[in-house]
């Protein structure tokens, strides 16, 4: 019999952040989420050094052959708190709706520090037992999914650049319809305000100021916010999404 001394990682917000933390292999090596990305950063390079002895084991001579690199911290801008509460929040959703998965992601939009980054479902990396690629997987950087309504308050934004709008101006938001068809709401609003229309996220009237300007006008700002461009975080996998070329000013 003998012993052997062994390390093992432990991840103490486990399944919380498990999809954005990612895991390492046996010896440590990063293969996924930001171990991965930051490995060479949070693992360090190993000097070498060659070391001339004389005959009674004495070190006469030292030459650097290769440079160590110490290990540094990585410090995340995710709130532990926030993080917890978007992740609890959203797995309920999702259960509630019967999805087959859930992304949410929270930001700081003074600074653009990323709060917090969830999924569901997720796993927890402390125990990998019949745990598959699809739970690993951070979809929030990973998968395409369509902007929807996050782009309304740059249509309004540019609509009030170009004053087709003002802060104060009203909206008929009644449904319509364009190439046989309708554009209408969840809920039926008569007029909504600039304000109310991005409170509801009122479709039909985003649409109707769309409809008031070109379409460079409207591909210029969704351009200018970064869709279909990479975040840069730093983190593998990330995916910057397909943004239709301009052609002869239709998309």
């Amino acid at each position: 019999m003998y012993v052997t001394e062994d390390f093992k990682r432990y991840y103490p917000s486990g399944k919380l952040v498990s999809q954005l933390i990612g895991l390492t292999d046996v010896d440590g090596i990063g293969i996924e989420g930001l171990e991965k990305s930051f490995d060479k950063i949070l693992i360090g390079t190993p000097g070498k050094r060659k070391i001339r002895t004389d005959k009674f084991g004495n070190i006469v001579e030292k030459v650097t052959l290769v440079k160590k690199n110490i290990p540094h911290n990585i410090n995340l801008s995710i709130d532990i708190r926030l993080q917890t509460i978007i992740y609890r929040e959203l797995t309920n959703a999702v259960n509630f709706n019967q999805a087959k998965s859930g992304t949410a992601i929270l930001t700081n939009i003074k600074t653009g520090e990323i709060l917090a980054m969830a999924n569901s479902p997720t796993y927890n990396p402390n125990n990998l037992k019949k745990v598959s690629m699809e739970l690993i997987r951070n979809k929030a950087i990973t998968d395409i999914f369509e902007p929807g309504s996050t782009v309304k308050p740059m249509v309004i934004m540019q609509a009030l650049k170009n004053k087709i709008i003002t802060p104060k101006s009203v909206i008929n938001t009644t449904p319509f319809e364009i190439n046989q068809h309708t554009i209408q709401d969840v809920s039926y609003h008569n007029k909504l305000s600039i304000t109310d229309i991005l409170k509801k996220s009122s479709n039909t009237g985003v649409s109707k100021l769309a409809l008031l300007m070109p379409v460079s006008a409207l591909t210029d700002v969704y351009s200018k916010f970064g869709l279909g461009k990479s975040t840069n975080l730093g983190l593998i996998g990330e995916q910057k999404g397909i943004y239709p070329q301009k052609k002869n000013g239709l998309i």
